[in-house]
């Protein structure tokens, strides 16, 4: 996983349209946990276009539920029901 001390200084990430599956997004979720302190400055998560699904969604929930900071997601035709997101 990716690791660097200006990780912890993540405000915005946008990767709309970079083709990410729910693979990429159990990735991700794994990289910020193993990066906790980039839970706290990280506000805005943009993953809209890409083929997430409902497959992803527990992986997302992760990321939701530790990102204390977070205060916008954008997910637009990701085919997510954010139901699962927020349970």
């Amino acid at each position: 996983y990716f690791t660097s001390p200006r990780i912890e200084q993540l405000v915005s990430l946008d990767l709309s349209g970079c083709g990410i599956t729910a693979i990429g997004i159990s990735h991700l979720a794994n990289c910020l946990i193993s990066n906790s302190s980039s839970y706290k400055s990280l506000s805005s998560l943009t993953l809209s276009h890409n083929a997430i699904g409902v497959e992803g969604s527990a992986d997302l929930a992760k990321i939701v539920e530790r990102a204390i900071g977070l205060t916008t997601l954008r997910l637009a035709n990701t085919k997510i029901k954010v139901e699962f997101i927020l349970e």
